[in-house]
């Protein structure tokens, strides 16, 4: 009876050493799959990002109407293989800007009523693509290359056209004060405090 729960004990203890081994098997087999599907990546990657300037040259003829004869159907092939390894395209006017996303190549602000206030709150947007951004699964190939617009509220624009010209109108009259009082419009003198120089 001892033999017999010994020899139990001994099979009960191969078990787990067993089990111990073929998980740690799976998880190297995993690391693995996982370290070469991502080499496999990069390399995809690597070649895409060699294609950019092409894929730019297509666009860029397509847009003046010459995409025509034996180049067109080169340049479509090319966009099929790329689009069936991956590569997803993006960019678009009115867009919010995202700085992972795209780079901004021109900034401009555009003045809104307090009636447009919401549209003034979501941010900066993206007004004219000068190149589309490229994606391959959740890397970014390339960003998108825009032209930036924010919108600020009018009576914001107002305040600081208003604080500039009392700065310099101020500067002689009121040299020995540091507080003025500026008119915004029609609104009520507001006290301002004079910039000092340096």
């Amino acid at each position: 009876a001892e033999a017999v729960a010994s020899d139990d004990i001994r099979v009960a203890e191969l078990t787990v050493d067993l089990q111990r081994v073929t998980a740690e098997y799976a998880n190297y087999r995993k690391r693995v799959d996982r370290d070469r599907e991502a080499v496999g990546e990069m390399a995809i990657v690597a070649v895409l990002a060699e294609l950019m300037p092409v894929l730019d040259d297509i666009a860029l003829a397509r847009a003046n109407n010459d995409l025509e004869g034996p180049f067109k159907s080169v340049a479509e092939s090319i966009e099929a293989v790329v689009t069936k390894l991956g590569l997803e395209q993006f960019g678009e006017v009115g867009e919010p800007f995202d700085p992972a996303q795209h780079e901004a190549l021109t900034h401009a602000e555009r003045e809104v009523a307090e009636g447009e206030a919401a549209a003034a709150d979501a941010g900066p947007i993206c007004t004219q693509i000068y190149q589309p951004g490229y994606r391959f699964k959740e890397r970014i190939v390339r960003p998108a290359r825009v032209a930036v617009e924010d919108e600020v509220h009018r009576a914001v624009a107002e305040v600081a056209d208003a604080v500039e010209q009392h700065d310099g109108g101020c500067a002689g009259a009121h040299s020995g004060h540091t507080w003025c009082t500026v008119r915004v419009g029609n609104a009520s003198p507001s006290l301002h405090q004079k910039s000092q120089p340096m």
